[in-house]
């Protein structure tokens, strides 16, 4: 079990339920700073802990856990989402997808390459083709 992985999806859970990390803390009577560490990885959750966190977010706690079939239910649910208008969903799509569920520290990386404007996205592209190329070669 991976901290990394815990203190992912306990945010994310909580994140996507649009609680700050007091709202949390309130509801399991518990300090914010609590909440903190989880987020952080500096402490793991308890078993009871756990099991709080599983009902307030409605998951198993394998969910929380970050086992890996949650990533197929959420493929799943991606796919049911992006196939419904007659597209055939992009199995290297869902590959992407699973390797930034899989690297959640990446995701803020992409996520600032896709705010940048056209041109410099294109001299990141650029840029990035030109050095997988060079480490294909080696």
């Amino acid at each position: 079990m991976s901290s990394d992985n815990i203190s992912y999806y306990i945010k994310f859970f909580r994140e996507r339920r649009g609680w700050s990390q007091q709202e949390l803390a309130d509801q399991l009577h518990i300090s914010r700073a609590v909440v903190s560490k989880w987020e952080t990885g500096t402490v793991k959750p308890g078993i009871v802990a756990l099991e709080k966190l599983s009902n307030l977010f409605g998951v198993p706690i394998d969910h929380i856990l970050g086992r890996h079939y949650l990533r197929d239910v959420l493929l799943e649910d991606y796919k049911q989402i992006y196939s419904t208008d007659g597209r055939d969903f992009d199995q290297e799509a869902a590959l992407l997808l699973d390797y930034l569920m899989a690297h959640p520290s990446e995701k803020e990386l992409l996520r600032r390459y896709l705010h940048l404007p056209g041109n410099k996205q294109e001299i990141v592209f650029e840029t990035m083709k030109k050095l997988i190329e060079q480490l294909e070669k080696n």
